[in-house]
């Protein structure tokens, strides 16, 4: 299991991220669980490849850096109030989208580093968003070994 999340709605509502790429929910608050068909029924699973933290790659290195199967995602956030604007720390890349996740933008700015594991949002301001940049996929560690939490007011945009 990678990850768990309470449903911002619903506190028996759960859904769990596994490998080999599968999504689960669970409506009792964990008791009974069922796989959400999407990820392995996508029809793309078979280009997909376990990465050193999950299934994907650094997106610099596939045939299609936008292609829509590659991207080592590693972390998702969105505000309750605001679930159309979503965040993600993907392996080399701090991206928004604005529409749901249909189309993805930079917002690494001036960042040490645009690689890192943890992305959240601040429980009362929807535009506040905070990170933790870490060296490289190789050095596993914040920049100047000095841990720091980065903070933007503005979505990302500075």
């Amino acid at each position: 299991m990678w990850h768990l999340e309470a449903s911002p709605h619903d506190a028996d509502t759960v859904y769990a991220g596994v490998e080999d790429a599968a999504l689960f929910k669970s409506t009792d608050g964990g008791r009974s669980w069922k796989e959400l068909a999407g990820l392995r029924g996508h029809g793309g699973g078979e280009k997909w490849m376990p990465g050193a933290g999950g299934m994907g790659l650094h997106s610099q290195y596939i045939p299609d850096p936008e292609g829509e199967v590659g991207h080592c995602v590693h972390r998702l956030a969105m505000h309750p109030s605001r679930p159309e604007v979503l965040y993600m720390q993907k392996h080399w890349d701090v991206m928004r989208s604005d529409d749901g996740g249909a189309l993805w933008h930079k917002i690494s700015g001036n960042l040490p580093s645009d690689f890192g594991f943890p992305i959240a949002v601040h429980a009362h301001e929807p535009d506040t968003v905070y990170v933790i940049p870490l060296k490289s996929d190789a050095e596993r560690y914040p920049p100047d070994a000095k841990l720091r939490v980065y903070r933007s007011r503005k979505g990302g945009n500075s």
